[in-house]
């Protein structure tokens, strides 16, 4: 073949030749299981959502319930009030 019936898509500096997609998922696969291969897996999934907001949005929805307006709640909170409601829709789904 000629230099010329070369394209720049088949000439990789030395080290860097192509590799397969898959290659690369067992590369990522071992990494992670070497990783994670002395830690156990925990019984209980994490909570998506953090500590201080679980707290809040179960205050403002208690404090809705208690007959305050969601619009009030909203301002204090800096959400809005789609969000105040949503959070009480939450709640009363899990009653």
């Amino acid at each position: 073949m000629t230099i010329s019936g070369l394209c720049s898509r088949d000439m990789h500096p030395e080290g860097y030749e192509t590799l397969s997609r898959d290659s690369l998922f067992r590369i990522v696969e071992r990494v992670l299981a070497a990783f994670y291969q002395n830690r156990p897996l925990s019984q209980k999934p994490a909570s998506s959502l953090i500590p201080e907001k679980q707290s809040r949005n179960l205050e403002i929805v208690q404090r809705f319930l208690a007959g305050e307006r969601a619009v009030d709640l909203a301002q204090e909170f800096g959400i809005s009030v789609r969000r105040v409601n949503r959070l009480v829709r939450r709640y009363e789904g899990r009653k």
